[in-house]
């Protein structure tokens, strides 16, 4: 749940979060190649960025190609309360993470541990979308 209490850097209304797209619109043909290269090598090189095409994409996504195990330092569980955020913030961050979920790119959880998430002005006036999980604090 969102904790929606007045807060003093409000977010812009007319902010926006780029959000990624579920259809592709690059491909490795979008690739440019160096027009100096010779015929052979431009051949090899559109072949190469062909037999990858399913990564080179502008649409993320997850992998299943390894698997990892986390090892925690300690067994105390890291619960962070959220960021309070402006009112006007409730619709992008539930934007943001429902386009995540059609993504794949995250999964709900039920997890004991939680942090909080941070709306970030960028100079081109669209909002960052940022977990803390990964943020040091003194």
């Amino acid at each position: 749940m969102l904790d929606t209490a007045p807060y003093s850097d409000e977010i812009p209304q007319e902010a926006k979060i780029e959000l990624p797209t579920l259809s592709k619109t690059q491909s490795h043909e979008d690739v440019d190649i160096n027009s100096e290269l010779t015929d052979n090598l431009r051949k090899g090189a559109e072949k190469l960025l062909a037999s990858f095409s399913d990564v080179l994409t502008d649409v993320p996504g997850t992998s299943n190609l390894i698997e990892y195990k986390i090892t925690l330092t300690t067994a105390k569980v890291v619960c962070l309360k959220p960021y309070k955020l402006p009112f006007i913030s409730k619709e992008l961050v539930e934007k943001e993470i429902n386009e995540m979920l059609k993504l794949g790119v995250v999964e709900p959880s039920t997890s004991a541990y939680s942090s909080p998430i941070v709306l970030v002005n960028k100079p081109d006036q669209t909002v960052r979308f940022l977990s803390t999980s990964g943020v040091l604090t003194p």
